[in-house]
């Protein structure tokens, strides 16, 4: 982590800091979301195909907060598709 010492640098480093914990979380709950899905994939309840396309969203939800959170956007799209102003 880089400390700004000038004007609002303090500040953009906060931001920086909240928003990388946020997605950190973000994808410890995409990790948890794709082993429910892989082992009901393995148990028989999901076709691979469903499986895949069920990872393959999810994957791009999680493109999507990374790119608001991480890469400056300053809304975060819910798993719904709705957004919120952080």
């Amino acid at each position: 982590m880089t400390f700004l010492l000038h004007g609002d640098g303090m500040h953009n480093v906060e931001i920086s800091t909240k928003n990388q914990t946020l997605f950190d979380q973000q994808l410890q709950d995409f990790a948890k979301d794709i082993s429910i899905v892989c082992a009901l994939e393995a148990g028989g309840k999901f076709e691979a195909s469903d499986a895949f396309e069920q990872i393959k969203q999810k994957w791009k939800l999680l493109k999507k907060k990374k790119k608001q959170l991480i890469d400056g956007t300053k809304e975060l799209v819910n798993e719904d598709n709705s957004e919120s102003v952080l």
